[in-house]
């Protein structure tokens, strides 16, 4: 089986994909102008930084780190790359990255659901950012561990191209009941828990402020029910799905 899938590659690793390769050009520059954007507003921040900044600053490295790697995506839909240790450290980079985001995503939001649960306790919780840099640090580690263990599943010997895997390989099973759990379903009931609540308490506040409406459409539009919101979790769900085929 593995011979099929070695001979099937060598046939078919050289052939180019210009309209991938110019889609992948546009989200580069878009992302990199960005996220440059986003880390020179944290660099010239001045005063004291709190936990939220901790936690934009992690969404914001996880983004620039797999930004940063596009051209060599680019390279390989014009010019096609040779399989090699490398296209699995890439292979990684992307998990990593993606589920990086999306796990302090979901943190973001139960720090947002227990300030306004518990408006007076949070203002004597001491150590918050250190709380917070504690939580990024977690997901970090945590997803570089998973990938160290299961990083055989994306050796070269089983890719297909660069970035694809041999379609009669599949991952295994745990790889992927991890990815699905840790990736999607927890954090989706997480989000939407807290998303509700918080809208919920809102709702029964007698102040009915701009800025309290305002506070209240925000967190509708965030939630993972709503249109805007669909495409990045429905997203999170087909990428660990779909990883049996391509990556």
């Amino acid at each position: 089986m593995m011979l099929v899938c070695n001979s099937t590659t060598n046939a078919t690793n050289n052939q180019v994909d210009p309209l991938q390769g110019s889609g992948y050009s546009i989200v580069f520059l878009l992302g990199f102008l960005v996220n440059a954007a986003a880390l020179r507003a944290f660099i010239a921040k001045r005063g004291p930084w709190t936990d939220t900044h901790i936690y934009m600053l992690n969404l914001v490295i996880a983004d620039t780190a797999l930004i940063l790697f596009i051209p060599l995506r680019i390279y390989d839909a014009f010019y096609s790359l040779p399989r090699s240790l490398l296209c699995t450290f890439l292979i990684f980079l992307h998990y990593i990255n993606m589920y990086a985001s999306i796990l302090t995503t979901t943190a973001i939001c139960v720090q947002r659901y227990l300030i306004i649960r518990f408006p007076l306790q949070a203002r004597s919780w001491r150590k918050k950012k250190e709380t917070a840099c504690a939580v990024c640090l977690v997901i970090w580690g945590l997803l570089v561990t998973i990938c160290a263990v299961f990083r055989n599943d994306n050796h070269p010997e089983k890719l297909w191209t660069c970035y694809e895997r041999c379609k009669d390989i599949p991952l295994h099973p745990e790889f992927i009941a991890i990815l699905v759990c840790l990736g999607f379903i927890t954090p989706l009931l997480i989000i939407v828990f807290c998303s509700s609540r918080i809208i919920c308490i809102l709702l029964k506040v007698d102040d009915k402020s701009e800025e309290r409406k305002s506070t209240i459409g925000i967190r509708s539009t965030s939630s993972p029910s709503s249109p805007r919101s669909r495409a990045p979790l429905s997203r999170a769900l087909l990428s660990p799905a779909g990883c049996c085929w391509d990556t």
